[in-house]
């Protein structure tokens, strides 16, 4: 049935055009935006993702209103465009981050499992996602698993630097990520559709279209259903998401934006392969590890059910060329449903979490100098529920938060020299029983920007703040250089982070979940373009030193991470199909998964997960600019390898899919 609807999709490719106004507009100073835009290294030209807009209002024909459309946080952020990974091998929106420098995916090797991201050395437990600058994470847990985020709906991927990440949001996380929604507003009804599938009854289809209801009023929705079936016993999956908008244009300064997001769904959590229930019987490990009929799991009947519902009223304004206001009120609801099923021992815990919160992004413009002021404001209400057999116990938590911050930024010297500072206040109240905690976070830093020339550039930034629920503070470094010309691209960082907040869940703070640590990373891209062959190469390292008080487990990324591209691109058949394929490489070196209590690292072969490689084959194909066919031959050499422990990763396999945008 599967192949059947993706050969009727493909059957009603026709001549349209699709056109779509980017979501997010940046506001170019001179020649010095390049930098804040990813390359995408098989074109190594992005210039057209970087549009000519000086705020948020956008200069409208006589008689007819034009939308106004973001700004991102910070022009100085880096900036992920949709046509930057609109080829690249992606099964969810996790997979975007790829193109990112201190990129690592901590990957359970199935479809819908609790992925764990990191970015600059940083787990998903220090990262703060947004969604057009409202802070997503799951409050209890402080998680955001990117399997709830549809990834169609994307528009711009927006990372900041590693010395601003604690600056927004109402959390000091160390890194902070930007997902901006399409806003498609066509000035015709506008429809994209894409499908694929791969083993294991793996398959996606998401619809999106949109549509100018009555001149002032622009409606659009997305639905989305992803599902697999068991790999490994107990591994099945399936969600159900879906987005709707209305934009309604109150003038050429005003609009209003109201959305709804919904993302429902199921997972089957085994615990992993039991290698004490393998190694009772045979000393071939491997044998039975990596089939997937025979070997056997830690838990049968372990469910994991994640309920989500975001509403937000969203006002965008812009009297002027030199000020622009983005003020959401927003209401948010999480159901986290986590149960074993075993007979006889059967627990289930139910996580909820109901919060309101209003976010503001004022920025204005004086001269030379910019500056931008970000306020957030929530009110969370937890119930922690926990039943097994005749117990049932339930527990109640609030916890208020307000946060405040301003960036100001001199363009001198022909604005080729940029030098920022920013402070940013944040407050917590909470209540657990009868205990109330509070505490003021504030953090500061600064940093600059150089552009030698059209070509080169470097960055340099320093921020130091407190995290919440200790003592310790956070001390961040980045250093960066960047030279773009023709066909060939460099660009290099290297970061220090000392300290760490884990940000356990609310109902268990202790100050010892900051962590006394020492990371450095360093960041290499690559990219050279010889006739129509193209070859990439993105490296990163770390060095990381800790001391954990109470022997938790760590969670670091490899010390060593390294993927290489040879990749063909031209136009072929008259024009008609624009082709990129070739082979991928991908090296992950030894990982760090455990410490002992109040001494360094202790050795042992038990501690770490050894280097692992593959290789892939990667083939998208643009056909007339109206639809774009993927496919994936991954693991090309059937390598078994794990990237965490006993949750082998996908053998050799194929997937393919399709993408297409149309008017109506």
């Amino acid at each position: 049935m599967h192949r059947l609807i993706f050969f009727f999709l493909i059957s009603l490719v026709t001549n349209n055009l699709a056109q779509v106004l980017d979501t997010i507009k940046i506001n170019p100073v001179n020649f010095t935006q390049d930098s804040s835009a990813v390359t995408p290294i098989d074109t190594l030209s992005f210039a057209d993702s970087l549009l000519n807009t000086d705020s948020l209002k956008v200069e409208a024909k006589k008689g007819k209103m034009i939308p106004l459309y973001q700004t991102p946080l910070s022009v100085e952020n880096l900036i992920i465009k949709k046509h930057d990974f609109l080829r690249i091998d992606y099964r969810y929106t996790a997979d975007f981050f790829k193109l990112s420098p201190f990129y690592y995916l901590k990957d359970y090797g199935t479809l819908g499992q609790p992925n764990d991201l990191f970015l600059y050395g940083t787990n998903s437990k220090g990262i703060s996602f947004f969604e057009d600058g409202v802070y997503y994470n799951n409050r209890y847990s402080n998680l955001f698993d990117l399997n709830h985020f549809q990834s169609e709906s994307v528009d711009s991927i927006e990372i900041a630097p590693l010395p601003r990440g604690f600056i927004y949001g109402p959390y000091n996380n160390s890194v902070s990520v930007n997902l901006i929604s399409k806003d498609p507003s066509p000035s015709l009804p506008y429809t994209r559709v894409k499908y694929y599938e791969g083993p294991y009854d793996e398959t996606m289809i998401d619809g999106l279209f949109s549509l100018y209801v009555f001149r002032q009023l622009i409606a659009s929705a997305e639905i989305t259903n992803r599902i697999a079936s068991n790999r490994y016993l107990n591994t099945d999956y399936s969600v159900w998401q879906a987005k709707a908008k209305l934009k309604y244009l109150l003038s050429d300064s005003i609009n209003l934006i109201g959305t709804y997001r919904y993302s429902s769904s199921e997972t089957g959590l085994n615990g992993g392969v039991d290698v004490d229930s393998i190694l009772q019987a045979t000393q071939n490990l491997e044998a039975v590890l990596y089939n997937n009929l025979e070997a056997p799991v830690i838990t049968e009947s372990g469910r994991l059910k994640v309920k989500q519902h975001h509403f937000g009223l969203r006002l965008l304004s812009s009297f002027s060329k030199n000020s622009e206001t983005d003020l959401t009120l927003f209401y948010k609801f999480y159901l986290d449903e986590n149960s074993n099923g075993q007979a006889g021992n059967s627990f289930t815990n139910k996580f909820r979490n109901k919060l309101w919160g209003a976010f503001l992004k004022q920025g204005f413009k004086f001269d030379f100098l910019d500056a931008r002021l970000f306020a957030n404001y929530e009110s969370n209400k937890f119930k922690d529920s926990y039943s097994s057999g005749d117990i049932l116990e339930d527990n109640y938590s609030s916890m208020n938060l307000f946060s405040i911050a301003g960036v100001l930024s001199a363009y001198l010297l022909d604005s080729a020299f940029v030098p920022s500072v920013f402070y940013k206040y944040a407050h917590y109240d909470y209540q657990f029983g009868e205990n109330n905690y509070s505490g003021a976070n504030p953090g500061f830093g600064f940093d600059v920007k150089y552009y030698l020339s059209k070509f080169l550039n470097f960055y340099a930034g320093y921020s130091e703040y407190k995290p919440f629920y200790s003592d310790l503070r956070i001390k961040t470094a980045e250093l960066g250089a960047k030279f773009l010309k023709e066909n060939f691209l460099a660009d290099l960082k290297l970061f220090n982070r000392k300290n760490f907040n884990l940000h356990y869940p609310v109902n268990y703070i202790n100050s010892n979940y900051t962590t006394e640590s020492n990371i450095w990373g360093l960041s290499s891209q690559l990219g050279i373009k010889v006739w129509k062959i193209f070859l990439e190469a993105r490296a990163s390292y770390y060095d990381i030193t800790e001391r954990w008080y109470d022997g938790i487990t760590t969670n670091n990324p490899p010390d060593v991470i390294f993927t290489t591209g040879l990749f063909f691109r031209d136009f072929l058949f008259n024009d008609n199909l624009d082709l990129k394929a070739g082979f991928e490489f991908t090296y992950f070196g030894k990982q760090t998964i455990g410490y002992s209590p109040n001494i360094d690292l202790v050795g042992g072969s038990d501690l770490f997960i050894n280097p692992s490689n593959r290789l892939d084959f990667i083939a998208a194909g643009e056909i007339r600019k109206v639809a774009i066919v993927y496919f994936t031959w991954e693991n090309l050499f059937d390598n078994n390898y794990y990237l965490v422990r006993f949750y082998p990763m996908p053998e050799r396999n194929i997937r393919f899919g399709l993408s297409w945008e149309l008017f109506n």
